[in-house]
């Protein structure tokens, strides 16, 4: 019997831990307080019985042995011969014969009943982290279904607050009401009040003067020059009043102008994200690496180069720019002005290539970044976006000149070489309108196509054999009726995958290149409010242009991502 000073160093299941406190009188092992608390708990734990360390010296322990039949055990490379011996080097039980062929040089071999003894306390070892495997996920599951009835909790008493604060919002807004009603009321009041004093003066002013110019006809019309010279002599007489006349400035009745209806002038409230005290490594693969206030209104388009520097469009307005970043801020060293941009790419030689809704590529050279040619033509049709894959292959998504919607004409990619060489082209029946590409390093094709005037779309995957290979239209449980699927940019980020965002719910999806989403997370729990465009860099960082400020002073920020690959 094993006394407390001859115990193992590390607990034998955890391996870990070297408080030894425990041993389980069936399995024949030393734990720690924490596994003995864990194999209390475990399906078959009423066969088993522990005792603590201090106690094996003095407690009277039956003898779990069972007694099976060593004697019979016939040797697999040598049938005719018995086992008596166990190689615990190799181990596997042994005849005479396999000692001397195999089993001499530095092997351990001990008598069979020792051996039988090693091997099924390897087999209870590990039935015993099954065991411990089953309570783990037995435990996992538990919490999963705790998680979905706190939440579906949370959202109903989260549903009830907003409601109620609808309804204190409208009871303000009626409130508000009435009292715009009563000081119009109040306003026309004051006004009619005034114009009925100023008419009702008018009025008899009127009168006194028909008076008068009755008086007047009849002395002209008289026969007795009498009272011509008396009505004349009575006007020099009379005070030369002056008729004021009738007052028509007067101030207006006050004009309603709305205020423009934003969630900040509402002041309804907000949803605000709370810590995820179910599962902290949830945004495990992506991790935030810094988070960038430029200085630009917006950051449509993103390109990276391969110095480092990065190529920023402004579509609103109308700008582009180069920047050299670090950790603490961005210098701009290049911008142009006037300039649509409605996706770019960066080639193998740093060039860049601008997609600006006509029937060529606009081309800054990398070698020459003043000048600005046109390049790659499509004609009769005009290029939305553009994608350089590694292999230095230029793919553009094109249409016909004209409205996006109703579709008129054909609505294709377009496969050329460097040299602006067509080499495929993919029809009109697979998309609606091509609104971003990119590609991974297996040769397949990620198209953003927008199938609606609202922006509504999907992203179709073409392998490298031409074959569809899927499409993704948005995930089933995030994407329903009131929050469709608008995915606004797509980028590859590993070497069968593509992260894409989507507007519509802030969600960032991970595709493989069958279509399938892998992975997905909201970017709020990453710190970003409204994602809109994406891009990676030659380090693996993924880019993120987001439009968190809107108004003439905004600034527009970038947020750099580490991606890792989680299994």
């Amino acid at each position: 019997m094993a006394s407390a000073s001859q115990a193992p160093i590390m607990c034998e299941l955890c391996e870990e831990n070297n408080q030894i406190q425990w041993k389980c009188l069936k399995c024949e092992f030393y734990m720690c307080t924490k596994c003995h608390k864990i194999h209390q708990k475990v399906k078959s734990s009423d066969e088993h019985k522990t005792i603590a360390i201090e106690d094996i010296g003095k407690a009277e322990i039956k003898d779990l042995e069972i007694k099976k039949d060593l004697s019979n055990i016939m040797c697999k490379e040598h049938p005719e011969n018995i086992c008596q011996q166990f190689c615990n080097t190799c181990e596997t039980v042994v005849c005479k014969k396999c000692i001397k062929k195999n089993h001499k040089a530095r092997h351990e071999v001990v008598d069979i009943k020792d051996g039988y003894f090693h091997s099924l306390g390897k087999i209870k070892k590990t039935n015993y982290k099954l065991d411990i495997e089953v309570l783990n996920l037995a435990t996992g599951m538990s919490t999963l279904e705790v998680l979905t009835s706190d939440e579906n909790e949370k959202l109903q008493a989260e549903k009830q607050k907003i409601l109620e604060r609808d309804q204190d919002l409208k009871d303000l807004i009626d409130k508000h009401t009435k009292k715009l009603l009563c000081d119009l009321d109040l306003r026309w009041n004051i006004f009619t009040s005034s114009i009925k004093v100023e008419y009702d003066r008018g009025k008899m002013e009127t009168q006194n003067l028909e008076i008068k110019n009755t008086e007047y006809n009849k002395v002209l019309n008289s026969h007795d020059a009498k009272d011509v010279f008396l009505t004349a002599e009575n006007i020099k007489k009379s005070p030369n009043t002056k008729i004021r006349p009738i007052n028509t400035a007067y101030t207006h009745l006050p004009s309603y102008v709305p205020r423009e209806v934003t969630p900040s002038t509402i002041s309804h409230g907000t949803l605000q994200e709370t810590t995820n005290k179910h599962n902290v490594n949830i945004n495990r693969c992506f991790q935030v690496e810094k988070n960038y206030t430029t200085n630009f209104k917006a950051t449509d388009e993103l390109a990276c180069k391969a110095d480092g520097s990065l190529w920023i469009g402004d579509y609103q307005s109308k700008k582009l720019y180069n920047v050299k970043w670090n950790k603490i801020s961005f210098k701009t060293m290049q911008s142009f002005e006037d300039m649509k941009i409605y996706d770019m790419a960066i080639t193998s030689k740093d060039d860049l290539l601008l997609a600006t809704l006509e029937t060529t590529l606009k081309v800054i050279p990398h070698k020459k970044p003043k000048q600005l040619i046109s390049k790659y033509d499509v004609s009769p049709h005009i290029i939305k976006c553009v994608h350089v894959s590694h292999d230095d292959k230029i793919i553009v998504g094109v249409r016909r000149f004209g409205p996006i919607f109703p579709i008129i004409g054909p609505r294709q990619v377009i496969v050329m070489d460097m040299e602006g060489t067509h080499i495929k082209t993919y029809n009109n029946n697979l998309f609606s309108y091509p609104f971003k590409i990119t590609t991974d390093h297996t040769g397949t094709i990620y198209v953003i196509d927008c199938t609606s005037e609202s922006r509504n779309g999907r992203v179709v995957v073409i392998g490298k054999d031409d074959s569809m290979r899927g499409v993704f239209k948005g995930h089933p449980d995030i994407n329903t009726t009131d929050f469709p699927f608008k995915p606004c940019d797509i980028a590859k980020v590993s070497f069968n995958s593509a992260l894409v965002i989507d507007t519509s719910t802030r969600m960032l999806y991970l595709l493989n290149n069958d279509a399938l989403c892998i992975k997905f997370i909201h970017c709020t729990d990453l710190g970003i409010d409204l994602p809109y465009s994406i891009a990676t860099d030659n380090k693996r960082r993924i880019l993120i242009g987001s439009r968190e400020c809107v108004g003439e002073k905004s600034s527009a920020k970038i947020h750099a991502l580490a991606y890792e690959e989680v299994v």
